[in-house]
């Protein structure tokens, strides 16, 4: 065979393997994107049952103690 041939079939083979690269990473990528948003809504799940735990032992804690809900200033929670 011609010695462009030979360069031509190997350019094309190397296109090929690169392009099932390109499609297997976008995919990893996908999926570990897919993973995340996931991550992040439980993430936010959990807040909101931390947040709704501490407000409601918040109340608790002044009932017990005697005072009104209105009675106590709540400090901002940071999480």
């Amino acid at each position: 065979l011609h010695p462009n041939l030979l360069e031509q079939g190997a350019m094309a083979e190397k296109q090929a393997q690169l392009q099932q690269y390109l499609e297997q990473s976008n995919n990893e990528i996908m999926q570990l994107n897919n993973q995340l948003a996931l991550l992040q809504a439980q993430q936010e799940q959990a807040r909101a049952k931390v947040h709704q735990w501490v407000s409601g032992e918040t109340v608790a804690l002044q009932h017990a103690r005697g005072r009104g809900v209105g009675d106590c200033q709540e400090a901002p929670l940071a999480l």
